[in-house]
């Protein structure tokens, strides 16, 4: 953002930083228990980036079941978060680990804390 000022005879610029968004960590949330994981609660490291912005992610999901799994959904319940380009269904074989890729689009204001991925 910029701001021009006029005060008196002087004319001042001020530029401000974009907010920031501090995702302390991304929480796996299964109601379903998709893939066994509601019984094996996890979660993925954070990030840092500024307001307004988009992070592109791959995931490894996990499948903790003796039989393979497929993941249908994911979406988030984090107040002015959004998910774009979910790569969804994902099978996953038993016991292996698949890799989801998803853009998180982010809030235009600052933020920080966890968000909330839920799989179905």
């Amino acid at each position: 953002m910029v701001v021009l000022l006029v005060a008196g005879s002087g004319l001042y610029l001020v530029l401000s930083q974009p907010a920031s968004v501090q995702v302390t960590a991304l929480v796996l949330w299964a109601p379903d228990n998709v893939c066994d994981l509601a019984n094996n609660p996890g979660y993925y490291a954070g990030f840092n980036s500024t307001a307004g912005s988009s992070v592109s992610l791959t995931l490894g999901v996990p499948n903790y079941n003796a039989s393979g799994c497929t993941v249908r959904a994911l979406s988030t319940n984090t107040s002015g978060f959004a998910l774009e380009g979910v790569g969804v269904p994902l099978a996953i074989p038993a016991n292996a680990e698949g890799a989801l890729n998803v853009t998180v689009e982010l809030p235009g204001r600052g933020y920080t804390g966890p968000v909330n991925l839920v799989f179905a």
